[in-house]
């Protein structure tokens, strides 16, 4: 019995990997035929570079993208075949159940499982790296900052929210910074600041031009003056992290944020 299996099995991953190689060209082409205007805005851009950073890392994108699919079509075509071969007929007439007949099917589609699961916690991210730095350079209209990000928001915890216009990674250093405090739907504390820098000796933020306010029932509180030294409970590589897309992160790394995210709202 292990002879049929070891055929089936060879015959089912032989279907699956011809049905993605036919995919694979296909959206090539595709992407090909919707770029390639914009490859040639650029006379500097070579046919290297466009192989090696883009379409290298789009076919490892796109080929774990379409594995769910080419497997769901190998399945058909492979046992299309078996049966117009009446290879079927001749299992059932040996006395193989139909469970057992399903097991190299499933040995096969969990080495495709196992296989795509690799490819998407850890090869995927750092192809995309790639790719998406091609993009942004090439193909954007709107070129992108990897040293700085621009109208910056975050939730902290359910009632505390940031917000910068911008910040500069290099230099830690941004620009119409606030951050607001709610009570239901109701403001309760609002600081902001012309100018916010970051202090990695002392971990400590300095504010430039702030003014802060406290709202009570019936008046409100202001504070102002020329520079604050505080603490918040986020840093710059949070920053870092947001300009970041989640897909260009590994698993580990994704575990990584989410802690450090965890043990920030924490402190407030």
């Amino acid at each position: 019995m292990k002879i049929l299996d070891w055929y089936i099995l060879k015959r089912f991953l032989a279907t699956f990997l011809f049905t993605l190689l036919i995919l694979i060209p296909i959206a090539v082409a595709i992407d090909i035929a919707e770029k390639i205007d914009k490859f040639l805005r650029h006379e500097t851009l070579t046919f290297v570079e466009i192989v090696n950073d883009y379409y290298i890392n789009f076919i490892i994108y796109y080929a774990n993208t379409f594995m769910p699919l080419a497997l769901f079509i190998a399945v058909i075509l492979f046992t299309s075949k078996l049966a117009n071969n009446t290879e079927i007929v001749a299992i059932n007439g040996s006395q193989v159940s139909f469970t057992r007949f399903l097991y190299p099917y499933f040995i096969g589609s969990t080495i495709v499982c196992i296989v795509a699961l690799l490819m998407n916690h850890f090869f995927v991210p750092s192809s995309s790296k790639t790719r998406k730095a091609f993009e942004r350079e090439y193909l954007k209209k709107k070129k992108y900052s990897d040293t700085s990000v621009r109208e910056f928001s975050l939730q902290l915890n359910d009632s505390t929210y940031i917000y910068l216009q911008n910040f500069d990674l290099k230099r830690n250093k941004g620009y119409n910074f606030s951050t607001e405090i709610y009570d239901g739907i109701q403001l309760k504390d609002q600081l902001t600041a012309d100018n916010i820098s970051w202090k990695e000796k002392d971990s400590i933020f300095e504010l430039v031009n702030w003014k802060r306010r406290k709202v009570f029932k019936g008046n409100d509180s202001i504070f102002y003056g020329n520079k604050l030294d505080t603490t918040f409970a986020f840093t710059p590589k949070d920053f870092n992290y947001k300009n970041i897309m989640a897909q260009e992160m590994k698993s580990p790394e994704l575990i990584e944020f989410i802690s450090i995210s965890k043990k920030e709202v924490l402190k407030i």
